[in-house]
């Protein structure tokens, strides 16, 4: 099982944004998303949430594989 590549990406940037070594709005630029869609994407993950992330794309992709 891997990530896609846009998953993966995803994932750099947020734990990176999480580490506080990117502001929101490089995140923002970085996502293709607004700073407002990545302030709510993190207030809705909360510290921490982005293994969960990682769990939740990993077993679509293995659901996918399957198919």
């Amino acid at each position: 099982m891997t990530l896609t590549q846009r998953a993966e990406q995803q994932l750099i940037v947020l734990n990176a944004l999480e580490r506080g070594e990117l502001l929101v709005a490089e995140a923002a630029t970085l996502l293709g998303l607004s700073s407002r869609q990545v302030r709510r994407i993190r207030s809705l993950l909360g510290p921490g949430a982005v293994g969960t992330l990682i769990v939740d794309e990993l077993a679509r992709v293995s659901v996918l594989e399957r198919v």
